[in-house]
């Protein structure tokens, strides 16, 4: 069987190997598809990937159909069978049930599903320079939000010194300028990540695993800190505490984020179900896939990256820095005049 033919057969379901992509198997899902096929009632074929090398049929999408149809004493069920690895399975698997059959979209699912990414970050991104994938890449890998990406590496990333210095000696250092003083901080350590474009960065994790002796207070321009609600008191990355009226905006988890994982996700499968010419796809047109992309990008751009520096959210209404919402996305703090950015002097 060649790669990317999909050929559609009966498969003995003792012959499957699950890839379980959510934190368990849902039994009131498991006996509801069982009621139905007793009734007769027909399912979509379940995904299989051909391991030839392996000898192994990997299950990536169909899991409480397969397990519903053993239930019920079936020992085969229909399948679409391509040929392909386990990474080319688990690939698969992650995207499978955000849009479809019983959702995988519980806090405990899109953590299994970024955990399985992140532990076969070098078979699904073999690259030779050895970057981790950015949340951007696992976020649009598992169909969720950035946000929560971003909060699975702080817990997963956190590095010592002797890690980053084993490592190509990536170390950073910040040194802070107060008139004629010149203070250098302990160095700290940074990643090599690549994004959505392929380009490697440097970056430097959120949660630092290197004891640091305590810091003099400093402005919030010169040392983003992480949204701090301590106290009650919500603050952006430059350390501006944020307004009332616009802090929904900054939660964790808004509908910005929804829509955004979504379009991701849509055009995503829309990419995938073109190239690989999914005739229930053919009334699409290229410029519908544009489109979601377009979509996908403005979401991107759209969300919000401070308060604004130029009315401290204040301006709503009248502030044309931040079109009178309050805080800025990454594209407009970066049009701010230079007084008005961190380390500017305001």
């Amino acid at each position: 069987m060649q790669k990317g033919c999909v050929v559609m057969e009966r498969v003995k379901i003792a012959d499957l190997v699950p890839i379980q992509t959510r934190a368990e198997t849902d039994a009131a899902t498991v006996a509801e598809y069982a009621e139905r096929m007793r009734d007769g009632a027909k399912f979509p074929p379940v995904t299989v990937f051909c391991d030839a090398e392996a000898d192994t049929l990997w299950l990536a999408d169909g899991i409480h159909r397969v397990d519903a149809a053993k239930a019920i004493g079936f020992k085969a069920v229909k399948a679409e069978v391509t040929a392909g690895t386990k990474t080319d399975a688990l690939r698969f698997a992650l995207l499978a049930n955000v849009t479809h059959g019983k959702a995988a979209n519980t806090n405990a699912d899109k953590r299994k599903r970024l955990e399985m990414a992140w532990a076969n970050r070098r078979e699904l991104w073999p690259r030779e320079d050895k970057a981790d994938p950015s949340a951007a890449v696992l976020a649009e890998a598992c169909g969720i939000s950035v946000r929560t990406a971003v909060r699975f590496l702080q817990d997963v990333q956190p590095m010592t010194m002797s890690q980053v210095q084993s490592d190509g000696g990536n170390v950073s250092t910040c040194d802070n300028v107060i008139g004629s003083r010149q203070s250098t901080r302990p160095p700290v350590p940074v990643r090599r990540t690549f994004g959505l474009d392929g380009k490697v960065r440097q970056v430097t994790p959120v949660r630092n695993a290197v004891p640091v002796r305590p810091a003099a207070p400093t402005s919030p321009t010169r040392t983003p800190p992480a949204y701090d609600h301590a106290k009650g008191v919500m603050t952006d990355r430059f350390g501006v505490e944020i307004p009332m009226a616009i802090r929904d905006a900054f939660k964790a988890e808004t509908v910005r984020d929804e829509i955004e994982t979504h379009l991701r996700t849509a055009a995503t499968l829309l990419k995938r179900a073109m190239d690989e010419k999914d005739p229930s796809v053919a009334q699409f047109r290229q410029a519908d896939l544009i489109d979601l992309q377009n979509a996908v990008r403005t979401a991107k751009f759209t969300r919000p990256h401070c308060v604004c520096r130029i009315c401290q959210g204040n301006g709503r209404g009248s502030c044309t820095a931040c079109h009178e919402t309050g805080f800025q996305t990454q594209a407009q703090y970066d049009n701010n005049p230079k007084e008005f950015k961190a380390g500017g002097g305001t």
